[in-house]
């Protein structure tokens, strides 16, 4: 398992506290009358939408002190013995605050719940019942008015609020519709993806789609499933470059360039709306080659509309597509896949847990026009807390401070990071983002898709802004795709961001170009499962497991149990099992799979919630059948190794005397992250192995679903550091007066480190008189001599803790006597 990292913001990254941040905004005067309130947008293009979008003010009215959270109540919940408890930011305009509740998915708000003065900071709710989901929706009511009409303006708040909300044991239905070429390369790890669905508690129902399938063929398929699946269906993975629909001309950010028929996954969540491809006609545009997607005119395959025609999707959903994605070339496409599939495995299984905060640039400054950044500032207060948000200056780049947080917002006009920084794995996992040309994911540079490409980072990217994105249902273990369609289908009726000028947002609401880049069934918060489980006929002759702990099981484990390895299951523990081992009295005959999940208390700004872990799965037959035995594995001998020698082979191998072995699976338990080569053989290559160390395990499944593990031991120990090797260069002779040019030089292994450097000292050993050097701490330098003679010096290299040495021996002759001259032979 990871161990939590955390870092402090670079000087690339500067943090901006958020409560009680302020900033003065002038109205301007003209001699025109009205005039606009100017708001200056850092980035070097302002949306041409602007304008419309500011608000007017005559001459009079006073400079008016605005909050740079200005559009939003920053409410949180906790838990307490009394209730629920929610707190907020105090705002010096309030007159009024109102607080509605309903439970978590339900369609109304209803009348307030209580109504409390404008100076009030906390509200009690202790009428909330332990295990119920709520939400909450604060009003504040101001004394301000922007407007010449001198109508009021509103602040809304939203947040998850629960004590202890239940263990969610099924999530639904869903689909995975798979781009058939991507079935083949990827089948084990769309295997593993399936059973990883299955362990979350969905039933899932596999597609295959050829990506030059119809659209209208696509969507018929998923209508058809839906429609034949009793109970429905919740939620649609996308996975592969399925055929993508497009729709609409409206460009969503002003920018005639993206008047453009976009990217609409919600076509094919939308299960009953009435798309046409009749009246849309943008061929007069001439601007919108930029993002390669072509105008949209009748009869060519894409939809007229902007918005969702019924303003309702049915189904959550996501999609991974890496088809053509420029900035990772030469990357190939199904490596990319591959790779999200098993770091979306390894976030389920909790190996990597970033700190609960979450950061947020906002070069569209958040203004009276263009508060996009409320998305952002909301998401995060909402699930992670508003003391864990950060306002930064934009991502890092590969010499500043990495982010190790969860959530990342960006609201951006012309954006100053781009797609290829992704490349760098920069730690975070789930993104929002708006900005110009950011929600045109169907395209080769785009930075939704390039944000979930990484490496070992992003599972999720959501777009934000218009509209505006809800998304406080993660604090209670909601997943993406359920924040999606929330978002997606929200209207004034449920979800408010402001009100005033006579007016409300969102901007842009059931909008087409809204999508979510990723697996929506994942979920903001994971607990590490067990580490493996066993099962065997007990006495009794029922079902006997057992498992190793997780480190984070505080609340014990469940059970479930079902017939049919693909579900569904159903939980046969009542109420949480302390210990790590179990037997079902109930059933004494026949095959049945079991799972046992881990279940922490998960604390957020939504209050608390039960959360379990991914399922491990075994199964058994029972009824006169002979006991299966466990197999027997050996993961062999520890070993250890000096860096540089990062590198080992570790050699397992498991049997089974009663059946036979269908898995074999090598994962790294502890130290630093090394790479497996072959995790599903039992003699592999660890590479990158850290200082320290580490320990993997090898666990074995046998044919009836027994599992059995054994571990190794990888020690890295650091390398020892070897003195430098000097070298004073060859032996001299010179003529005085000529001084001599010394050519040292000096080698080490790098160690230690710091100081990670050399020094380097000239020194005499012996010669008639003293020698001058020019520089004696120069490995290149000049000796001067005094006299004639033998003399024998020394170049000392040291690294710090040892050094080395070579000498030099110069033999320097005597000036020559000065010739004669015509003088001296005539003798005068």
């Amino acid at each position: 398992m990871h161990t939590t990292t955390s870092a402090t913001p670079s000087a690339l990254i500067q943090p901006t506290p958020h409560r009680g941040s302020r900033t003065q905004v002038m109205p301007c005067t003209s001699a025109g009358g009205p005039t606009t309130i100017a708001i200056l947008l850092n980035a070097a293009r302002m949306l041409s939408a602007a304008a419309c979008l500011l608000a007017f003010c005559t001459a009079a009215t006073p400079a008016v002190e605005i909050d740079i959270p200005e559009y939003n109540v920053q409410v949180e919940a906790v838990a307490s013995p009394s209730g629920i408890v929610l707190t907020w930011n105090p705002y010096g305009y309030a007159t009024q605050v109102e607080i509605c509740r309903k439970e978590l998915g339900s369609a109304t708000w209803g009348a307030p719940i209580a109504t409390l003065p404008g100076d009030a900071l906390t509200y009690t709710d202790p009428s909330a019942v332990t295990g119920t989901p709520y939400e909450y929706q604060l009003t504040r009511r101001t004394s301000l008015t922007l407007h010449e009409m001198w109508q009021p303006f509103a602040q809304y708040g939203y947040v998850c609020g629960s004590i202890r909300r239940s263990v969610i044991d099924r999530r639904g239905t869903m689909i995975l519709l798979v781009d058939q070429t991507m079935a083949d390369p990827l089948a084990a790890e769309l295997a593993q993806l399936r059973k990883d669905l299955i362990g979350d508690g969905w039933t899932v129902i596999p597609l295959e789609v050829s990506r030059t399938a119809a659209v209208t063929e696509v969507r018929a398929l998923i209508k058809a499933t839906c429609d034949a699946t009793p109970g429905g269906v919740k939620s649609l993975f996308i996975f592969g470059h399925v055929p993508v629909p497009r729709s609409g001309t409206m460009a969503y950010d002003g920018h005639n360039d993206n008047a453009v028929a976009m990217g609409t996954d919600g076509y094919y969540a939308d299960l009953d709306g009435v798309w046409t491809d009749a009246t849309a006609d943008n061929s007069a545009n001439t601007e919108n080659d930029y993002h390669l997607l072509g105008n949209n005119v009748p009869g060519d395959g894409r939809f007229d509309q902007d918005r969702i025609p019924d303003k309702t999707v049915e189904l959550e959903y996501g999609r991974v597509d890496f088809h053509d994605l420029s900035w990772f070339h030469p990357i190939s496409e199904v490596e990319l896949l591959r790779n999200y599939l098993n770091k979306e495995h390894d976030y389920r299984q909790g190996m990597r847990q970033l700190p609960m905060r979450g950061q947020y640039v906002d070069f569209l400054e958040m203004r009276l026009g263009n508060p996009v950044a409320v998305s952002g500032i909301r998401a995060i207060g909402s699930v992670c807390g508003y003391d864990n948000m950060e306002m930064v200056w934009g991502l890092p780049n590969p010499a500043g401070q990495k982010m190790y947080t969860p959530f990342s917002f960006a609201g951006i006009d012309n954006c100053v990071f781009t797609s290829h920084e992704f490349r760098n794995d920069i730690p975070v996992d789930f993104y929002m983002a708006f900005g110009s040309g950011f929600l045109n994911w169907d395209t080769p540079h785009n930075w939704l898709r390039s944000s979930i490409a990484g490496k070992h980072y992003g599972v999720a990217a959501m777009s934000g802004g218009w509209p505006y994105a809800y998304v406080h249902p993660l604090a209670l273990g909601g997943s993406f795709g359920e924040s999606a369609r929330l978002t997606q289908n929200n209207d004034q009726s449920e979800y408010t961001v402001w009100s005033y000028w006579g007016k409300t947002g969102p901007f842009y609401a059931h909008a087409r170009h809204f999508g979510l880049m990723g697996d929506p069934t994942l979920r903001l918060f994971n607990v590490v499962p067990p580490a493996a489980v066993s099962i065997a006929q007990n006495a009794g002759s029922h079902p006997a497991l057992s498992w190793a702990a997780s480190p984070q099981a505080s609340e014990g484990y469940l059970v479930y149990r079902s017939a049919n390895p693909n579900g569904p299951f159903a939980r046969v523990t009542p109420s949480m099992i302390s210990g790590t081992s179990w037997s079902d009295a109930s059933v004494s005959s026949g095959t049945w799979c079991y799972q046992v999940k881990a279940v922490m208390l998960q604390a957020t700004a939504g209050g608390t919630f039960l959360n379990a872990s991914q399922a491990i799965t075994t199964s058994i037959t029972l009824g006169g059948a002979q006991q299966n035995i466990p197999p027997v594995v050996d993961a062999g001998a520890d070993q250890a190794t000096m860096a540089p020698a990062t590198t080992v082979t570790v050699s397992g191998a498991a049997s089974d005397s009663d059946g036979s072995i269908v898995t074999i699976a090598w994962s790294q338990l502890s130290g630093a992250p090394a790479a497996i080569q072959s995790p599903g053989s039992p003699v592999t290559t660890i590479a990158g192995l850290g200082v320290g160390t580490s320990v993997f395990r090898l666990i074995a499944t046998d044919n009836l679903g027994a599992m059995a593990w054994d571990d190794v031991q990888v020690t890295v120990s650091a390398a020892a550091n070897a003195a430098p090797i000097a070298q004073a260069g060859m032996d001299l002779a010179i003529v005085l007066p000529s001084a001599a040019s010394l050519a040292g030089a000096g080698s080490d292994d790098g160690l230690p480190n710091p100081p990670g450097a050399l020094s380097h000292a000239w020194t005499q050993l012996g010669g008639p008189g003293s020698v001058a050097f020019a520089d004696a701490g120069a490995a290149h330098t000049t000796a001067t001599f005094p006299s004639a003679g033998t003399y024998t010096l020394r170049l000392s290299v040291g690294d710090g803790a040892l050094s080395g040495s070579d000498d030099l021996v110069i033999t320097v002759a005597p000036a020559p006597a000065p010739a004669p001259t015509i003088g001296d032979a005539l003798g005068f």
